[in-house]
């Protein structure tokens, strides 16, 4: 499994490595992952995504909007990135995120409206194994602001809240 994508990606706010969701997810399912988490440089340039698409891989999250300097620019890759990996990947389960966050501004709005509407077109299509996560979906509603940081990076909790949310949907992939 190959996760792309920010500092969040990274784990950049956890205490320690074993603490970022993909860590939780894959002690769980028993699975290795690859973390193509970059801080401040996930950009879906065409030299990475050629790299990833490389990679033998049977699962690929793709979260990086964070990174994308303005929206034209995630307008300008994320669907073409997507299908980079398609083509090398035709059978592959693909996860598109959006940030893990709560309350959006109204930017953060655009560029989950983006992502969103770089799935819808992937499944118009004809995608049959493409899925769309809402980070506001992926924190525990019980753990409110202990969730984040800085109102952007997830701590060891958020990170958790992660890991449970998206276990079903990763065992549902995976078996």
């Amino acid at each position: 499994m190959v996760y792309y994508g920010s500092s969040i990606t990274q784990g950049g706010c956890a205490s320690r490595p074993g603490n970022c969701y993909q860590a939780m997810l894959h002690r769980h399912l028993k699975r290795d992952y690859i973390n193509l988490g970059f801080s401040g440089n996930a950009r879906a340039e065409e030299a990475m995504m050629d790299y990833i698409a490389s990679l033998d891989m049977g699962l690929f999250v793709y979260d990086y909007d964070h990174n994308s300097p303005n929206d034209e620019h995630l307008a300008a890759t994320h669907h073409s990135g997507y299908k980079k990996i398609r083509a090398a990947h035709p059978d592959i389960p693909i996860i598109m995120m959006t940030r893990p966050k709560y309350h959006l501004t109204k930017g953060e709005l655009g560029r989950n409206a983006i992502i969103r509407a770089s799935f819808e077109r992937g499944i118009s299509q004809g995608d049959k194994n493409l899925y769309f996560v809402d980070g506001r979906e992926l924190l525990l509603p019980a753990a409110g602001e202990n969730s984040l940081v800085d109102n952007c990076h997830p701590t060891d909790l958020g990170f958790f809240g992660m890991a449970e949310r998206l276990l079903p949907l990763m065992k549902k992939l995976t078996e």
